[in-house]
């Protein structure tokens, strides 16, 4: 762990992109502010540990939820995988020419 001292209106420096500043020292008390990327949740220790219990409890026990759930990804990521593979077939059977491809033994001769 890092310990710095810091006064009232001095900065500390997190990143490029994050700052706490002290804004005021009172008795025990220190106010601080935190300027962060909207991205990055900022929460008191004792919220934080409520909203991680809180998700914990959501999830039902047991890993065959979780597993049910890697299972449908897979199985979604493979659909799209082939519904992409025809789309790129269909593209493809459209540039061809009309023209019959002479190696082919199923395409009918132009003499029929």
């Amino acid at each position: 762990m890092l310990v710095l001292s810091r006064r009232a209106e001095e900065r500390i420096m997190i990143g490029g992109d994050i700052v706490i500043t002290i804004l005021e020292i009172h008795h025990d008390q220190v106010r601080i502010g935190i300027d962060a990327p909207r991205s990055i949740e900022v929460h008191r220790e004792e919220v934080y540990k409520l909203v991680q219990a809180a998700n914990e409890s959501a999830v039902p026990s047991g890993s065959s939820s979780l597993e049910a759930l890697r299972r449908f990804n897979v199985e979604e990521s493979e659909s799209v995988g082939q519904q992409k593979s025809v789309a790129q077939l269909g593209k493809h059977k459209k540039g061809q020419s009309s023209k019959p491809d002479p190696q082919d033994k199923n395409a009918p001769s132009e003499s029929s």
